[in-house]
């Protein structure tokens, strides 16, 4: 029989330390990206994070009928289009708005 443990604080908040979850994921299922991203990664991997983040928002107030569960279903349906991409063997290209080498980085002015 399989010994059942309790979930983690990162299973149970799947935004739980997002960008490192991000970046893991991009090297090891968009290795190609990763590479050709480097110059500008950590800005993009936490533009990946916003963006998520403002979407899985902008979800939840969809899915208020849905309770407790609003947040994970928003997660759900956001989840793959800018943090967590397909695998490069399964989408080699990616639609622009998912692209991070497409997206426009803050200017340091902006950022403040």
């Amino acid at each position: 029989m399989a010994k059942i443990t309790q979930p983690t604080t990162a299973t149970l908040n799947p935004f739980a330390d997002l960008e490192s979850k991000v970046r893991v994921h991009w090297q090891e299922y968009r290795p190609a990206m990763y590479a050709k991203l480097h110059d500008h990664l950590d800005e993009l991997i936490e533009l990946a994070v916003e963006k998520t983040l403002a979407e899985v928002h902008e979800l939840e107030k969809q899915y208020t009928e849905q309770g407790a569960m609003a947040t994970l279903l928003a997660w759900e349906a956001v989840r793959e289009k800018y943090a967590l991409l397909p695998s490069e063997i399964m989408v080699p290209d990616l639609p622009a708005e998912s692209d991070p080498s497409t997206w426009e980085l803050k200017t340091p002015e902006e950022a403040q």
